[in-house]
């Protein structure tokens, strides 16, 4: 009968196996992936910081998928600067899953024509842009002269109610609850 090998050779095979296979296993690993994204930016997050880089960015810029995990944040000095890498890194990530591209990403701006956010996302050839729904109502309620009108909490609860449609099982569901 031949010797049984030694716990270290048996770990050294494992190591050199682990390592052939290190990006993809990380990838697999740490990343978070959707077919729906979201990307927003936001000055909120950053005002509370704190410390002596408090004053350094303006700007947080996330992206996040379908079931509310945000993939991706990066602080910018200004909106929608640089944002090339962070792209390039979520684009990346997929890549080194071998993850399927998103089908569909909303954002808050930049989502009409040819724009250079469009040119970011042009590894992923058949990814949409398209103005989330927030956004969207936003838009249109500029029409009203101010948020603060008294009207304006019932005409942005009635635009809703125009946009959103209680799905009749999801809304049985929660009464079971």
């Amino acid at each position: 009968m031949p010797p049984v090998s030694k716990h270290r050779w048996l770990m050294q095979v494992y190591d050199q196996d682990v390592l052939q296979r290190v990006d993809k296993i990380k990838a697999s690993i740490t990343s978070l992936f959707g077919r729906v994204l979201k990307m927003d930016s936001t000055k909120k997050v950053v005002k509370k910081l704190g410390g002596q880089s408090s004053k350094t960015a303006v700007w947080a810029t996330n992206i996040g998928n379908e079931y509310g995990q945000v993939l991706m944040t990066v602080l910018t000095a200004g909106e929608g600067y640089g944002l090339g890498p962070m792209v390039d890194g979520v684009v990346k990530r997929y890549r080194d899953a071998g993850v399927p591209s998103p089908e569909l990403l909303y954002v808050d701006r930049d989502c009409c024509g040819p724009s250079l956010l469009r040119k970011m996302f042009s590894p992923w050839k058949h990814l949409q842009i398209k103005l989330d729904i927030w956004h969207f109502m936003r838009r249109i309620s500029v029409g009203c002269t101010t948020d603060s009108h008294q009207l304006y909490g019932m005409f942005m609860g009635r635009l809703s109610q125009c946009i959103f449609k209680w799905d009749p099982e999801d809304f049985e569901g929660l009464e079971r609850c």
